[in-house]
């Protein structure tokens, strides 16, 4: 008796309970191990067949338990393709409510350039004509009304400079 003959002797898809002579002439231990799978959601027809004889009607029941699964499954992906709808259009939402926030933060910053430009201007127009004034003080030979402007100037940026590090310390607290 050869290999062939052991694995094609029986065929045991016609009988569950059969299990192949494991010791052949040789003296080898041969295993063989059957899977199947079923890959549609409906049992084949013989299978079936053996659940109608064992139980009458089964089959009806399988089908219609078949049939409530997918319809199950059918209204889970409806549901799920409503939330992923509704993220979609809030994601949309969101996203556009941010570009709009980003255009008015980009208007307001061109404001703010505008203004600070305008500011360091007057700023250094006013700084100019103070130094007019201590130049024209000193040059009526006044030293004390010469030091007045020049005293502001500096009282100016003095202000200013101690105003950016308060300003400064501000936001290191506040983060």
């Amino acid at each position: 008796m050869n290999d062939d003959n052991i694995f094609n002797s029986h065929d045991p898809s016609y009988d569950p309970d059969y299990i192949p002579n494991q010791n052949n002439e040789s003296g080898r231990i041969i295993e063989r191990t059957i899977t199947a799978s079923i890959e549609t959601p409906f049992l084949p027809p013989k299978f079936v067949e053996e659940y109608e004889r064992i139980v009458p009607g089964a089959g009806q029941q399988m089908f219609d338990m078949v049939v409530k699964q997918q319809e199950f499954n059918m209204e889970i992906k409806r549901h799920e393709m409503q939330l992923n709808e509704k993220s979609l259009e809030r994601v949309i939402t969101v996203d556009a409510a941010n570009i709009d926030e980003q255009k008015e933060a980009s208007i307001i910053r061109g404001k703010e350039v505008t203004i600070k430009s305008r500011g360091q201007i007057f700023a250094f127009i006013l700084t100019c004509c103070l130094m007019a004034l201590s130049a024209f003080f000193a040059y009526i030979k006044e030293p004390w009304l010469a030091s007045l402007p020049i005293g502001i100037i500096i009282g100016v940026i003095t202000v200013m400079f101690l105003q950016r590090k308060h300003e400064e310390k501000r936001i290191e607290t506040s983060e």
